[in-house]
């Protein structure tokens, strides 16, 4: 087949990403670094998405700073952490994918095996450096988790860096993957809306259909479309349809509106895991006034705090990490009918 790319096609790369992120720019620092042209195409009229509002700590098993410090992350006790906390209702440590569908344990294998290989390469193109952060896995005390700490790390700050000023946190990783990926020549364009996945007559896909601005433009992919376009938090229709109990706002960028399920099922994608989100209590009044806020209740304050419903009665281990706190409130009472 010839070129199909003609005068009605605005750009043309050998890879494009949809969404500015950590995810987003990892992949685009990846293809670039591989030799591909690419571009990134940013809903929003800034990049960073959902990990510019986070506080930019990343989990990653046997990651390089571990390596530095003779930290043995095995894999196979990773696997088996990872399949017993995401997938707790199917974890069987004596099957040979742990209980887990082909599908879901290849997807656990990639993240131990190339979380760290990105970072790595991440490193050695100067774009940043590495630093442990203390914190323990969430799940520490289960038989599981061979190795509690370490898997915490941050991009580092470099000399001068001043909070407050520099882009700190999620910011601070994504500016760096940009860099990355820039200095490699991939090139970031703003206030470009997928809308659609363009297909040839053979089904593959070839590129998207983009509004950019308040024009539309076709921008070809010749070796692929990478979707990091993040959740559908601000989606009410979604939240609806597909998250359990109450859901009032969150930390994800007010353009997180599940763009990509409904490109996705158009393109006949199969979803999975939409019943589950990244939970965490907020406050009510704050909600009330924005939807999008990054303000929750990581931690109850102090040692003497207890946390009841509104019969007044304690529900929750306060001290438990914040996705678990957070699920508390989607707990359907089949008495009284409620959550």
């Amino acid at each position: 087949m010839g070129d199909p790319w003609g005068s009605e096609w605005e750009e043309v790369a050998d890879v494009v990403v949809v969404g500015s992120g950590a995810a987003g720019f990892g992949a685009a620092f990846s293809a670039a670094r591989a030799g591909a042209s690419v571009i990134v195409l940013e809903k929003a009229g800034f990049t960073g998405g959902t990990t510019g509002r986070s506080g930019g700590v990343m989990w990653v098993c046997n990651n390089p700073v571990m390596k530095a410090r003779g930290l043995d992350d095995d894999r196979a006790a990773a696997l088996r952490y990872l399949a017993r906390t995401a997938y707790p209702t199917q974890y069987n440590p004596r099957h040979d994918t742990l209980g887990l569908p082909d599908n879901r344990y290849k997807v656990i294998e990639a993240f131990y095996d190339r979380g760290s290989e990105v970072l790595e390469e991440a490193v050695a193109a100067g774009m940043m450096e590495l630093e442990e952060v203390p914190y323990p896995d969430y799940y520490a005390h289960l038989p599981e988790d061979e190795t509690p700490f370490g898997r915490c790390i941050q991009a580092k700050y470099p000399p001068g860096h001043r909070p407050g000023l520099d882009p700190t946190g999620g910011q601070f990783l994504v500016d760096r993957l940009q860099t990355g990926a820039e200095k490699l020549g991939a090139k970031t364009i703003l206030e470009a809306e997928v809308v659609h996945l363009v297909r040839n007559s053979e089904g593959d896909v070839i590129g998207v259909e983009t509004r950019i601005g308040r024009r539309t433009a076709l921008i070809g992919a010749r070796k692929g479309v990478v979707f990091a376009s993040g959740g559908f938090l601000h989606n009410p229709d979604y939240t609806r349809e597909f998250l359990r109990g109450p859901v009032l706002g969150g930390a994800a960028s007010e353009h997180a509106t599940g763009d990509f399920i409904r490109i996705g099922i158009e393109a006949g994608a199969q979803m999975g895991n939409l019943a589950h989100a990244w939970w965490a209590q907020g406050v009510l009044d704050m909600l009330a006034r924005n939807r999008v806020t990054s303000t929750d209740v990581y931690s109850p304050y102090g040692d003497s705090m207890i946390q009841v419903n509104r019969y007044g009665r304690r529900t929750v281990n306060e001290k438990s990490p914040y996705n678990e706190r957070g699920q508390i409130h989607s707990v359907w009472d089949s008495v009284r009918g409620e959550y």
